[in-house]
């Protein structure tokens, strides 16, 4: 049981460089009714969540832009479905009303959700 939401804790979103937690509750609402939908769980990637400026200087090819970033409201999450293919999750995310205003990205590890606020697709 998660903290935040039926299946998510805080702990899943924060920054492994500093424990910074402070990840958007929209975002985490959001990935809570894609989990529902899909039936399996959702695993946010270590540093797929929340970033600190540090970390996401690290490691975002344009950190000051991120939305993991603290700076831009920790608006993201890099993740997969359990036994379920980044394809077919990706579908389903589309489906959702949650996600027509955000981002959805497929990359070679997973897929990019974030609540952005407009479109973009990848």
């Amino acid at each position: 049981m998660g903290d935040l939401t039926k299946n998510f804790s805080k702990s899943e979103f924060a920054c492994p460089c500093c424990g910074l937690d402070d990840i958007d509750l929209k975002l985490v609402e959001n990935l809570q009714l894609l989990r529902n939908k899909i039936g399996v769980p959702i695993i946010i990637h270590r540093g797929g969540g929340c970033r600190c400026q540090s970390y996401s200087e690290r490691v975002s090819i344009v950190p000051n832009t991120s939305l993991h970033n603290i700076r831009n409201g920790c608006k993201a999450a890099d993740c997969h479905a359990v036994d379920m293919s980044d394809k077919t999750l990706k579908r389903f995310a589309k489906e959702l009303d949650q996600f027509l205003n955000g981002g959805i990205g497929s990359y070679y590890w997973g897929l990019h959700l974030d609540v952005r606020g407009h479109r973009a697709r990848w």
